[in-house]
């Protein structure tokens, strides 16, 4: 098993630019042999942090941050 919890990097690959069902991301993760208990702590601090997000259709979407230039 993994020494560690899956990071935000390694989440964000797994959805992509399209988002990603939430088991396939799970099982996903399960296959580079993280623990149950670390994905879903990983999952909720990427929520909590803002990375990712429940899209209204159920899959789950990276959120993207974009900051207007002061011009």
């Amino acid at each position: 098993m993994a020494d560690k919890d899956p990071q935000d990097t390694e989440i964000l690959a797994a959805i992509g630019e399209n988002g990603i069902d939430p088991q396939q991301l799970i099982n996903t993760l399960l296959g580079a042999e993280y623990p149950m208990s670390a994905i879903i702590e990983a999952l909720q601090r990427a929520i909590e942090r803002g990375k990712i997000s429940l899209a209204s259709d159920g899959m789950v979407v990276a959120v993207k941050r974009e900051f207007a230039n002061a011009a």
